[in-house]
């Protein structure tokens, strides 16, 4: 369960950021998830509730962005969401060589300190 030490990072580089910036409190952490990270929602999200106070983030309001991956056509170079699904063949110009791209990045978008 590597959601665990993403969580503590997190948030121990928020506290990091609020200390630096002489805030007393941090309102808000939007979070960047990429879709290849392999990071599971619920577990994530239970891991923030399990452990959010025991940082002195209580009250804070942690907003998980879930960014999707998408499939880029090698011959044309047309980009299309990884839902789309016609037995992987581009939809513009009907190539069969398709390579699925994505972020698998975990990061922090923004902090809201006060």
């Amino acid at each position: 369960m590597h959601e665990l030490s993403i969580v503590t990072s997190i948030m121990e580089q928020s506290l990091s950021i609020c200390k630096e910036n002489k805030a007393h409190e941090i309102k808000e952490i939007e979070i960047e998830i990429g879709s290849l990270s392999g990071i599971d929602k619920s577990s994530f999200s239970f891991v923030i509730e399990s452990v959010k106070h025991s940082y002195g983030l209580g009250k804070c309001n942690f907003v998980m962005n879930f960014i999707s991956n998408n499939r880029v056509c090698n011959n044309c170079q047309t980009s299309f969401s990884a839902d789309y699904f016609l037995g992987d063949i581009c939809k513009k110009c009907g190539s069969g060589f398709l390579v699925l791209k994505g972020n698998s990045e975990v990061k922090i978008k923004s902090i809201l300190i006060e």
